[in-house]
C-alpha cells in the first residue's frame, strides 16, 4: 500500500534521471513551470472571445510583455541548464538544450507575427514548421540515441540489453 512506501521514493521517483549531484534538478523544473504558469495566468488583458486586431494598445502591450517575460524565463532556464548539464545521459542535455531553443524561437516569432502591422503567413508558416519540426526532431533523436546506447551496452556489457542496464541503475540510484 502508499502507506508502507516512505516520501523519499516519491523523491527518488522524480529526480532519478539526473545525475546524483543535482538530484534535486526536479525543484528547479517545477519553478520554471511554475514562472511559466503565473506569466501565462496573471495580466490577461482581454477575453479569449476578443479578437486581437480590435484590441486597444495597452491590451496589446500586455501580450507583448507577457511573451517578452516567457522568453527571459526560458532563456534564463537555457543558461543554467547548459551550465549544470543535470541530465545523467549527454544525449538528454542536448535534446533539452534544442527544446528551450525552439521553445523561445517560437514564443519569439509568435511574437513577431502579433507585433508586424500586416499578418505574414510565412511567419506563421515558419513558427508551425520550428514547433512540429521540434518535436519530430526530438522523437527521432531520442530513438536513435537510445538505440545507439543499447546497441554499446551491449557490445561492451556481455550481452545486457538497455533496459536490463537501466533497471540496474535505477536500483543502484533507489538505495
Amino acid at each position: 500500500s502508499s502507506a508502507d512506501v516512505p516520501i523519499f521514493s516519491y523523491r527518488r521517483f522524480l529526480c532519478r534521471r539526473f545525475k546524483p549531484e543535482v538530484a534535486r534538478w526536479q525543484f528547479v523544473v517545477a519553478t520554471r513551470q511554475t514562472l511559466l504558469t503565473l506569466v501565462a495566468f496573471t495580466g490577461r488583458a482581454f477575453p479569449p472571445s476578443m479578437e486581437y486586431a480590435r484590441s486597444s494598445t495597452a491590451e496589446r502591450a500586455m501580450v507583448w510583455s507577457q511573451a517578452g517575460v516567457a522568453i527571459l524565463v526560458l532563456l534564463g532556464a537555457l543558461i543554467v541548464h547548459l551550465r549544470v548539464q543535470p541530465f545523467r545521459f549527454h544525449f538528454q542535455n542536448r535534446l533539452e538544450t534544442g527544446l528551450f531553443v525552439s521553445d523561445i524561437l517560437v514564443v519569439g516569432l509568435c511574437l513577431a507575427y502579433t507585433v508586424l502591422p500586416l499578418r505574414s503567413t510565412g511567419l506563421e508558416a515558419t513558427a508551425a514548421t520550428v514547433l512540429v519540426g521540434a518535436l519530430l526532431i526530438g522523437l527521432v533523436y531520442t530513438l536513435r540515441e537510445a538505440r545507439r546506447a543499447g546497441t554499446k551496452m551491449m557490445g561492451h556489457e556481455g550481452g545486457l540489453t538497455l533496459q536490463k542496464k537501466m533497471s540496474a541503475m535505477v536500483l543502484r540510484t533507489s538505495r
